[in-house]
């Protein structure tokens, strides 16, 4: 069984961009790291069209939670604006009716993770979308948007929505915070 039938479950021929591949089938890799990073190099090298790709490759493939998930990490890494888009695409879509709620939260909470140094920055649409999920219909999203606000330089914060969505989660979440920044 090769590394993307191990990380996708046995999915047949998944027609992949070569440079798509080289990371799905890094990322199980037994090795330091290195084959995922070359991975992950070579597709910012690629630039918009490596991102354009790895988009296409998620879209194509909604009936694969593990590989789209893969995709969703590849994005977070790369930490471009135009991967910026794609984890936005993947914070702001529908639960899809047949996915584990699982792979959902887990999808959603890497692109939460992708997009905090972007609104850290000051990219106004990576912190709308988190702000966004902050009003997300599964609690785990909203904790880990809520979390993630939290995270960002206080200056980042005092934007009307985030601000807004920080005080209505704050009794929602404050005991799990509360025992979260205590670890």
């Amino acid at each position: 069984m090769g590394a993307l039938e191990m990380t996708t479950g046995t999915l047949g021929s998944v027609d992949l961009d070569p440079g798509i591949r080289a990371w799905v089938d890094a990322v199980p890799a037994f090795d330091d790291g290195y084959s995922r990073r070359r991975a992950l190099a070579a597709l910012r090298r690629r630039g918009p069209e490596g991102v354009t790709a790895l988009a296409r490759a998620y879209r194509a493939h909604d009936d694969a939670d593990a590989l789209r998930t893969s995709l969703v990490q590849c994005a977070a890494e790369l930490g471009t604006a135009e991967a910026g888009w794609l984890l936005i695409e993947v914070l702001d879509a529908d639960i899809h009716p047949f996915a584990s709620v699982a792979m959902e939260t887990t999808q959603r909470v890497i692109a939460l993770r992708g997009l905090t140094p972007l609104a850290s920055t000051g990219d106004r649409d990576a912190a709308d979308a988190i702000a966004r999920a902050m009003r997300h219909p599964l609690s785990s999203v909203r904790y880990a948007a809520y979390a993630t606000v939290r995270s960002l330089p206080d200056e980042i914060q005092r934007s009307a929505e985030l601000r807004f969505g920080l005080l209505v989660l704050a009794d929602e979440f404050r005991d799990l915070y509360e025992v979260d920044a205590a670890d």
